[in-house]
């Protein structure tokens, strides 16, 4: 057996292997909207190092901010017509109590001139014509009502309306984000396809 001190070594030491390099990890990147590619960065091509975040490729996004555009207008308009239909809805409200006020005093003209009826003070025409205002006045009160339930169900179908364009309106937006395709990671780009 034989025993040496150990010194520092200074020099170089090279090793020579053979081999194929293979990545811890691999990432496949694909466009999850379709369309035109308008911009392909320089950065984007076999071998190169990129850092996370980089802009690698942009696909047209024209027809997805239209569709967005579209999509708020459209939010904007069901707002639009949900504030007419709560100023609709508070009109047929005041309305319906005028109404339950004149259908009030109809009631009480109608028992008056059944009392004068009675006493023979009063025809039996003065009573039909009193009956028949309360009955045209009690007819007003519920096409009145009936409005306001159908204010009631129109809002509620614009209601869905505004939640539906509002789910479009997202996912139109996330289209418009996703014509971006950036490096999720920092690494090295293995393959090019685009």
């Amino acid at each position: 057996v034989q025993t040496a001190a150990v010194s520092a070594h200074d020099a170089r030491l090279d090793i020579e292997a053979d081999g194929v390099v293979v990545p811890y990890r691999e990432i496949a990147l694909a466009a999850e909207v379709s369309g035109r590619v308008t911009f392909k960065s320089p950065e984007c091509r076999a071998g190169r190092y990129v850092k996370k975040g980089t802009l690698l490729v942009e696909i047209d996004p024209r027809t997805y901010d239209l569709e967005a555009k579209r999509l708020a207008i459209e939010m904007d308009q069901t707002e639009a017509t949900l504030e007419e239909l709560s100023i609709e809805r508070e009109n047929a409200e005041s309305l319906i109590a005028l109404a339950e006020e004149q259908l009030t005093l109809q009631r009480r003209n109608t028992q008056r001139v059944l009392s004068l009826s009675e006493r023979k003070f009063a025809t039996d025409a003065e009573l039909d014509d009193a009956r028949q205002s309360e009955l045209s006045t009690r007819n007003n009160l519920l096409t009145l009502k009936n409005q306001l339930q159908m204010i009631n169900t129109r809002r509620a179908r614009l209601e869905m309306a505004r939640n539906l364009a509002e789910a479009k309106l997202e996912q139109a937006q996330l289209d418009l984000e996703r014509t971006r395709i950036a490096a999720p990671i920092d690494g090295v780009i293995v393959a090019d396809m685009v």
